[in-house]
């Protein structure tokens, strides 16, 4: 019963687009599983439900980016700029992941990239379709208005659809305030290097005149 009431009281405080749903009543049964990482406080796991065309990302409650990933989705930062459906708690009332409509394959993203420590890294905005550019724009707006910042902008991560880019993994999001708290804990860095260099060169820019 006190766990509805705060799925009821978190509810009206998110935005209207997201269900919030109980991580206990998820049924992974007839899932597919896409990928694991089980790495320190880095724990995940990406299922792909068939039957209802969804992904859904679960990770352990002491995921470094739940608390800050449930933060952006209050500001409405995730709205119009990705596929997000529902988010998911747990009985403690800790933020354990979200569920996503399903959208184009990375692969066929139509963007250009270069190989970049093992990785894939896109090139800067100029070198890109007129789609990511306003894209890339409305990410840029969003990160300001709503004061996070996004962190893991790499070809894997961006799916095309009806003629618009989205984000699709969600989670390696940081509210601007807490980049201090995230650096005791990550190597900022080199997480920020697998970006494009404009971005990077962007959010510096932001954290220099926050300071």
């Amino acid at each position: 019963m006190l766990f509805n009431l705060f799925l009821f009281f978190l509810s009206t405080n998110l935005n209207a687009n997201y269900k919030i749903i109980e991580l206990e009543s998820i049924d992974l049964r007839e899932c597919i599983k896409i990928k694991e990482s089980t790495q320190n406080k880095h724990s995940r796991v990406v299922y792909l439900n068939p039957s209802n065309n969804t992904y859904i990302k679960i990770w352990e409650s002491d995921y470094i980016f739940g608390n800050f990933f449930a933060h952006s989705v209050k500001t409405g930062f995730f709205q119009d700029i990705s596929p997000l459906k529902e988010i998911i708690y747990d009985k403690n009332n800790l933020c354990r992941g979200y569920i996503t409509y399903r959208v184009d394959c990375p692969l066929n993203n139509k963007l250009k990239y270069y190989s970049f420590k093992g990785a894939s890294k896109l090139y800067d905005a100029y070198a890109q379709n007129e789609f990511y550019k306003i894209f890339i724009e409305k990410l840029k707006s969003k990160i300001i208005l709503h004061k996070v910042i996004y962190l893991d902008l790499v070809p894997d991560n961006i799916a095309f659809d009806c003629n618009e880019y989205h984000i699709i993994d969600l989670d390696p999001i940081i509210n601007i305030n807490d980049i201090d708290k995230l650096r005791m804990i990550i190597d900022f860095n080199h997480v920020l290097s697998y970006n494009p260099d404009d971005y990077q060169n962007f959010i510096k820019d932001l954290l220099e005149k926050r300071n």
